[in-house]
């Protein structure tokens, strides 16, 4: 399996020698974890949409500790989608957001929020929520630019240990 999103999963199996000679099915339960922190990760890991329709991404925090302040710098394929809005998420939702910006001829988003109104954060959840539209068939990424800095209660930057990017799939 490819492109599996962090989550709980259950893999379901039954076998067929003949239509009358079917075995029981079979699972296994598994968990995929393989994002660690303090990292961010674009969710879903891939996504396939079509010409024109309107979809959702979600950038989220992974493992973090005492997160009081995010600037998060992304970059899209301009060519193949268009970046409707960004809007905070929970992790977000009672920060100040100084700038929130769409570059659409770039292909950049940018949301800084501050740490004024700010209660410090700890663990993963989500940061913002992306929509965008399906413009021409093509498969790019939409990243998580290096740019981009997660900063604790004391104004200190935190380590970004890692940075999952989405894929995007445009089908006509």
């Amino acid at each position: 399996f490819t492109n599996l999103d962090d989550g709980s999963y259950n893999f379901y199996i039954k076998s067929r020698f003949t239509v009358e000679n079917e075995e029981a099915v079979q699972s296994i339960h598994f968990i995929v974890d393989a994002i660690v922190g303090p990292a961010l990760r674009m969710y879903p890991l891939y996504q396939r949409v079509s010409q024109g329709e309107n979809f959702s991404m979600y950038v989220y925090s992974e493992d973090v500790v005492d997160l009081a302040g995010v600037e998060l710098h992304l970059s899209y394929p301009p060519s193949i989608i268009s970046a409707n809005s960004m809007t905070p998420g929970e992790v977000l939702s009672n920060s100040t957001i100084f700038f929130n910006t769409i570059n659409y001829t770039d292909g950049t988003m940018e949301l800084i929020s501050t740490a004024e109104n700010f209660t410090a954060y700890t663990g993963s959840g989500i940061l913002a929520k992306l929509t965008c539209t399906a413009l021409n068939a093509g498969l790019d990424t939409l990243h998580i630019k290096d740019t981009s800095m997660l900063r604790n209660s004391l104004n200190v930057p935190i380590d970004i240990l890692g940075r999952v990017y989405g894929l995007i799939e445009v089908i006509e």
